[in-house]
């Protein structure tokens, strides 16, 4: 004969199958939404259409901080988008009153310093090797295997925010810097005084040996 249930033991069994029950309510809700949002990015026929999508279920303060990183690598691509198009104002504000402002702009050294530096921290991600993927997002294997992180190629991937400077910008600072240091050394060639000759050089008897050749030393 079973063992009659305590009226403890009923209350105990009620809260467990009632948890049971909100758990798997919970769980056809995540379920469904998952369904749903996975058919919204079948449907999207851009990358711009896939980010908006990923951007609605992002975790708002991850996307927050992404968004924060996002503002300091423009800061880097207006730098070099400027210096490479020739368009950076190194001049003083002429309206300038304290030390500070009168020369507020960076030197190419120094933003070459900068750009080594966020690179050094944040890596860099080539962003038009993945639009050259065409619709990725179709590959549910590559969105969890490739992008299935957070790192920088991944972030830009799923949400098109760039958190690391994009591999074409470098490679055009690099370039810009490369010419910058020849010119640079080509001025600094300019700028030297001309060789000073003995006037004696000038003397046909002290160019020529006794053979009538120019002698070695001046050659």
């Amino acid at each position: 004969m079973a063992k009659q249930e305590t009226a403890e033991q009923a209350k105990l069994r009620r809260e467990a199958d009632a948890a049971r029950k909100r758990k798997s309510r919970k769980e056809g809700k995540t379920a469904k939404r998952a369904a749903a949002l996975q058919a919204e990015i079948n449907a999207a026929k851009t990358a711009e259409e896939f980010w908006a999508i990923n951007l609605k279920a992002a975790n708002p303060e991850k996307l927050a901080g992404w968004r924060e990183r996002q503002e300091q690598v423009f800061d880097q691509l207006w730098f070099i988008f400027q210096h490479v198009k020739n368009n950076y104002d190194a001049s003083p504000e002429s309206d300038a009153t304290l030390p500070e402002d009168k020369q507020e702009y960076l030197s190419v050294e120094e933003g070459d310093a900068a750009l080594k530096s966020d690179i050094a921290a944040h890596g860099k991600v080539d962003t038009n090797a993945i639009i050259r993927l065409g619709k990725y997002w179709l590959n549910a294997n590559r969105i969890t295997s490739r992008f299935g992180s957070e790192d920088p190629e991944s972030i830009f991937a799923k949400f098109g925010i760039v958190i690391a400077v994009p591999v074409h910008y470098v490679e055009d600072w690099n370039d810009f810097v490369r010419e910058h240091h020849y010119q640079q050394a080509e001025k600094a060639q300019k700028a030297l005084p001309p060789p000073q000759v003995p006037a004696e050089v000038f003397k046909e008897d002290c160019l020529l040996d006794d053979w009538g050749r120019v002698k070695d030393q001046y050659l």
